[in-house]
């Protein structure tokens, strides 16, 4: 297994010790006579690649979703710039909001994700539920939209995202008596209109390797930052990210 980087240069995927002896899923599902079952397997590449820092190692940590494909919902879309332009690589993830978790990490959470294609075109499969639909690109501002995902139903979402003046945010992530393939997650949240209402919403994520550096762009305005770590207490921070501005928030575990 390898990832390609920005600069196109392939590296190889470490599988953590852990990982090494299989993939193990566990979700319970029915088997009945005379009929066939069905399941999704939905494997999120964006939580499962890590870049492991200061050791030059990309760690694959498989995040992988079951679905029973007689009761997903289907998001579909396109994306378009303020103009009527596809955009390629746009993120788009259906989260969740619990206001009342026992951890702020838990708050607001990424259930689901993909990338538009060349085309803008973009699709998830979703369970039944309550989402924030939330599509994201650097240079752009995210647009948000509610959606009750129906069992058995095909929704249709087209984004039209608006031209941002962006800013840099950098530091780096220590956590002390960790380990080297040991990593946090960055958070970045904002309130942001949503279906006409003022939600939370997570604009952007990052995992940071153990002593290493980071460094991510974000559309101009204010941010609550939700850091956290296994075995460790999550941490949150709020910063303001200026145009052409650079914002340094260094993580202490």
């Amino acid at each position: 297994n390898y990832v390609i980087d920005s600069d196109n240069a392939y590296h190889e995927l470490k599988v953590p010790s852990g990982y090494q002896t299989g993939i193990k899923i566990v979700r319970g599902f029915e088997i009945n006579a005379n009929q066939t079952t069905e399941l999704i397997l939905d494997f999120d590449a964006s939580k499962s690649v890590v870049q492991a820092g200061s050791s030059g190692n990309w760690l694959l940590k498989p995040t992988i979703k079951v679905l029973d494909t007689d009761l997903y919902a289907i998001v579909t879309g396109t994306v378009k710039a303020n103009g009527g332009i596809p955009l390629d690589g746009v993120l788009v993830r259906a989260q969740t909001y619990d206001g009342g978790a026992a951890d702020v990490k838990d708050v607001v959470v990424v259930e689901s994700s993909t990338i538009s294609n060349q085309d803008g075109f973009y699709k998830l499969f979703l369970e039944p539920g309550a989402y924030r639909l939330v599509g994201y690109e650097k240079g752009y501002n995210p647009q948000c939209a509610k959606l009750d995902a129906l069992p058995n139903a095909t929704h249709e979402f087209n984004f039209i995202l608006n031209a941002a003046s962006t800013g840099i945010v950098s530091g780096s992530v220590v956590i002390q008596g960790g380990t080297e393939v040991q990593y946090a997650t960055l958070s970045f949240r904002q309130t942001a209109a949503c279906s006409g209402d003022s939600e939370t919403i997570e604009v952007a994520s990052i995992h940071v390797a153990n002593n290493a550096p980071y460094e991510v762009a974000l559309p101009e305005g204010d941010y609550e930052v939700i850091a956290s770590t296994y075995s460790r207490t999550t941490q949150t921070q709020h910063i303001h990210v200026t145009a052409n501005g650079e914002t340094t928030l260094n993580i202490d575990f």
